[in-house]
């Protein structure tokens, strides 16, 4: 059993061999809490944390740095949404208040087709460009 050393400080940085930034992990004024990993030319691709009002978050970002993949957890919401490499939201997974939705989106990140099942039951609908809906079914 050896000795434990504490080591105190608000921002931990990891550097590779070549001096690049490759990780992060601190805390801000507010109260948040992260943890940030990059690839070897220094560009963030993992970030994750809690923010100070609680929300948990995990965040992943593609070889431009462009966030695409979103993990996150408040109060009575779950979420995972995924963003194309134009940054379009096209899906989002969601438990709100207990009741699942599913939520596919066309190029321009308008709503086309949805499942969902709330206290009524399962229910499936599409909607057109516009966002009208062409067909719904419980």
């Amino acid at each position: 059993y050896a000795d434990s050393t504490i080591i105190e400080a608000t921002e931990f940085r990891l550097v590779d061999a070549a001096g690049v930034l490759r990780g992060r992990f601190g805390t801000d004024p507010a109260g948040a809490v992260w943890l940030e990993l990059a690839d070897k030319s220094g560009k963030p691709r993992v970030m994750n944390g809690v923010m100070a009002d609680g929300t948990a978050m995990v965040n992943l970002r593609d070889e431009a740095g462009e966030p695409r993949v979103f993990l996150q957890v408040s109060g009575n919401e779950s979420l995972l949404s995924m963003r194309d490499a134009k940054q379009k939201g096209r899906l989002y997974i969601q438990v709100n208040n207990d009741e699942p939705l599913i939520n596919l989106r066309d190029a321009n990140a308008q709503g086309r087709a949805f499942l969902s099942v709330d206290q009524q039951g399962p229910a499936l609908w599409f909607n057109d460009a516009s966002g009208k809906n062409v067909f719904t079914q419980r």
